[in-house]
């Protein structure tokens, strides 16, 4: 049989791959005439029943998922649209209208929701390796307290589309977007340096440190909500029309240059946007989300339609007609006349202002009236003044001042040395005396080392201790009056005329209580 092959071999090749050429021909040419058909189904209507179809509802939310802050916070990596200003943060979020779009659909998004706080509520967030106290939420704590306050009132609620939990999420997104991930390892380098004993995390730099691990509006809400964001648009935008509201090509065209050129101003730190023209940037976001510009034009003037629309409905206080008659009633109605008035300095307000003049006029006078309504032509001598009632005779002094708070200077005070203090004996005490509860506030001994008064201070309540950290602030500042001399010495000098009285009255300069040294 073998010898057959050898000797029929060539033949049988010719014929197997005449075989497999004419199939593969035949096949070939039977699947290019029956072509390819994509469905494109129409997906909802809107209230003006037009159809929209799918791939027009998935351009919108493209377009509107992400925005040029995600792009700006995640080193402007691809997939973030920077053409976007904020469309669902900025007028769905912040204006509340998040809460009630989700309220009507409540069952649709409810489950995603669920999800997603069970998430959130198990998360565990960034600590640092070898210094436990260089963590993600101390530095919320210091730096965006909104974040921290947020998140404790999201992990409190049970059901997220609770008005309490939509409003909690929405103020969260909102806050982490002001500080994002990046900031978040900038402050624990920070930190890191601040201690020569601390080792940089290795890891930081590919951790992913953005709160639960979200990015995008997606992220925190699901994708069911900006499905029904842009549905939401849609609509928004037909009644726009309907009602009067215009907006051309060339406007939203404008403003998606604008647009792209403050999104590329933010990029301009990374090397691969040095370079790049306004222009060049626009059409690597159309082409990223595969749009041409007549299409996100025509978006875009969705947008711009929606907020006309809601920016004009939200001014318009006066709807009724009846204030408009009412007004144009009286509208033209004039009349004039002269008025003659005392100056104000010789006007009594009240019977008040009336009863302290009278008051007055009878300490000064050398005699008393009884009851006349003269005034009096005599007046006491100063120096009987002085003694009777130093309260009325003041000095007046010109005075060339400079001031600085001591609010102002804590800013001289580091982290690292406000806890070397903390921790002392000397400093250690004072906060004892100010606040007692630190004496024993985890344990039943007094904390005695650097690490157990350290540990003594994370317990407390935070309020209790920002005013600790306040407190200790200031108290380091009295020891350095250097500083005070220092930041007096950069003030501008202001020269002011000062009226002291002998005795009684506000002080005129703001910290002094004892005024005999300037009435020497």
């Amino acid at each position: 049989m073998l010898h057959m092959f050898r000797r029929y071999e060539r033949a049988m090749f010719i014929v197997i791959a005449i075989v497999i050429i004419i199939s593969f021909s035949f096949f070939g040419t039977y699947s290019t005439f029956q072509g390819h058909h994509y469905e494109d189904p129409v997906v909802f209507t809107t209230l003006n029943k037009h159809p929209v179809k799918r791939s027009e509802l998935d351009q919108v939310i493209v377009f509107i998922g992400t925005d040029s802050t995600d792009k700006r916070n995640l080193g402007g990596a691809r997939g973030a649209n920077g053409l976007n200003d904020g469309f669902i943060a900025n007028d769905l979020l912040k204006t509340g209208l998040a809460s009630l779009l989700i309220g009507q659909m409540r069952e649709q998004l409810s489950q995603e929701l669920r999800m997603r706080l069970e998430k959130e509520k198990q998360f565990s967030f960034y600590t640092h390796p070898q210094a436990p106290f260089i963590s993600a939420q101390s530095l919320w704590g210091m730096f965006a307290p909104q974040i921290g306050h947020n998140l404790s009132g999201l992990r409190a609620v049970t059901d997220p589309t609770s008005e309490d939990g939509l409003k909690a999420r929405a103020e969260l997104y909102l806050a982490e977007r002001q500080f994002p991930e990046m900031n978040l390892k900038q402050l624990v380098r920070y930190q890191e340096r601040q201690f020569p004993w601390v080792r940089p995390d290795p890891d930081l730099a590919q951790l992913d440190l953005s709160l639960f691990g979200y990015h995008t509006v997606g992220d925190w809400y699901g994708s069911d909500f900006v499905k029904l964001a842009a549905e939401f648009l849609i609509d928004a935008a037909e009644l726009a029309e309907q009602a009067g509201y215009e907006v051309s090509d060339n406007e939203a065209l404008a403003d998606l240059q604008r647009i792209a050129s403050d999104s590329l101003s933010q990029l301009r730190r990374l090397p691969q946007y040095e370079q790049l023209l306004p222009s060049q940037y626009l059409n690597e976001q159309l082409a990223q989300m595969r749009l041409d510009e007549p299409r996100a034009v025509a978006i875009w003037k969705q947008v711009l339609l929606f907020r006309r629309l809601f920016h004009g409905t939200g001014n318009a206080v006066l709807v009724d007609t009846l204030p408009y008659e009412q007004f144009n009633s009286f509208a033209l109605e004039s009349i004039s006349g002269e008025r003659f008035s005392l100056a104000d300095s010789l006007q009594f307000g009240d019977l008040n202002a009336l009863a302290r003049f009278e008051t007055y006029l009878n300490l000064v006078a050398a005699k008393p009236s009884q009851g006349s309504l003269e005034l009096p032509t005599e007046a006491k001598a100063i120096a009987v003044l002085a003694k009777q009632t130093p309260e009325l005779v003041q000095k007046r002094y010109l005075v060339e001042t400079a001031s600085v708070t001591l609010t102002a200077l804590q800013s001289r005070v580091s982290v690292k040395e406000m806890w070397d203090w903390q921790t002392s004996d000397k400093g250690w005490n004072q906060l004892v005396r100010e606040f007692p509860q630190l004496s024993f506030a985890k344990n039943s001994q007094p904390p005695q080392t650097d690490n157990e008064r350290f540990q003594a201070l994370k317990a407390v309540q935070e309020s209790t201790r920002t005013k600790i950290d306040e407190f200790s602030r200031l108290a380091i500042i009295r020891e350095h009056p250097e500083w005070v001399d220092e930041a007096l010495d950069a003030e501008k000098m202001e020269r002011k005329i000062y009226s002291i009285r002998l005795k009684g009255g506000p002080s005129p300069i703001e910290g002094l209580s004892d005024r005999s040294a300037l009435l020497a």
